[in-house]
């Protein structure tokens, strides 16, 4: 019992220090660079993998695919707020030759599956250089075209095997700006999640043993992303750019 309420203290706690983090990366760049905002709606697709009890190795031997809707707030050329909406398969394959998993006569057996799951985060993102697409930079050179960017936000996620459970989404990619509003994405992100039945197996010898972090499983996934920015209450002409 004592470990069940350490373990949902602990959780909360994350999620309250993922909402603060929130907060300020999207309130500060807001104070500073008001009347610069946009907003970009789009998707995503690319392929799932999946590293829990049935795939332990760092680098997941099995992939599926997914898909993803994007919309997508930016405070400045520098910080943006996204909400991402997911859904897609992974699969889980079991190989007894690499390890071994104990089964008794209550677990399933252990020979894998496909896996669906669907959810919804809302992220942080932050670029590494200033980045705009060139319909809104004003000069016939767009010096700031591209750039690296990093994310990480706090999101659900439901799976059958695994019910409804948090995630931490986190991750980073390279943003492209194509013609006058598009942007261009590729970009890899984990989700950890705050469940060991992702796979239908929960880890041994006990369900909750490995608490809040350990033994708990991973989505990765790698993706092309495509968005479109939309008028704003940015300004077309710089001779109408309020100076203070």
């Amino acid at each position: 019992m004592r470990t069940q309420h350490f373990t949902t203290r602990f959780h909360l706690s994350i999620f309250l220090g993922i909402c603060g983090f929130l907060f300020l990366a999207m309130h500060a760049p807001a104070r500073a660079q008001r009347g610069n905002h946009y907003m970009d709606v789009g998707g995503g697709l690319g392929v799932s993998s999946y590293t829990g009890d049935l795939n332990m190795s760092a680098v997941p031997s099995t992939v599926f695919g997914h898909g993803m809707g994007i919309f997508r707030y930016a405070f400045s050329e520098l910080y943006a707020v996204r909400l991402n909406l997911l859904a897609g398969l992974y699969t889980a394959t079991y190989n007894s030759e690499r390890y071994y998993l104990p089964v008794n006569a209550e677990e399933q057996k252990l020979d894998g599956g496909t896996f669906f799951h669907i959810g919804g985060d809302v992220s942080a993102e932050i670029h590494l250089r200033k980045y705009q697409v060139g319909h809104f930079t004003h000069t016939r050179v767009n010096r700031t075209n591209w750039t690296p960017y990093i994310s990480v936000g706090i999101g659900g996620m439901f799976i059958p095997s695994a019910g409804a459970s948090f995630y931490l989404p986190m991750g980073g990619g390279v943003k492209f700006a194509l013609g006058g509003r598009w942007t261009l994405a590729p970009e890899i992100r984990f989700a950890k999640l705050f469940t060991d039945k992702a796979d239908g197996y929960a880890n041994w010898p006990l369900e909750d043993s490995g608490g809040a972090f350990h033994n708990r499983d991973w989505i990765s996934m790698v993706s092309f992303t495509v968005t479109y920015r939309l008028y704003t209450n940015v300004p077309t002409c710089p001779a109408y750019i309020e100076t203070e």
